[in-house]
């Protein structure tokens, strides 16, 4: 598995990927959700330190990265309560 440095910490983290070429495109918001929530259900819990690392490709579309920015906001109001 990937490893990489998380930031100056001097710990190393293995890197789960999330692809968002479907965002917007096969998957609306609702769904755009899920899948982002389902991934960090998945890391959180792991024992190892983790980074999930999300794509985000100017190919994906302005669909994908819009849903993307909804879904994230969704989880910094979440966190914020």
């Amino acid at each position: 598995m990937e490893q990489r440095n998380l930031g100056k910490s001097g710990l190393r983290v293995s890197v789960i990927g999330l692809g968002c070429n479907n965002f917007g495109g096969r998957i609306d918001l609702e769904a755009t959700r899920k899948v982002v929530h389902k991934a960090l259900d998945h890391v959180s819990p792991l024992a190892v330190p983790v980074m999930l690392e999300i794509g985000r490709e100017s190919v994906y579309g302005e669909a994908s990265e819009q849903l993307l920015a909804e879904a994230e906001a969704d989880l910094v109001n979440e966190a914020m309560r």
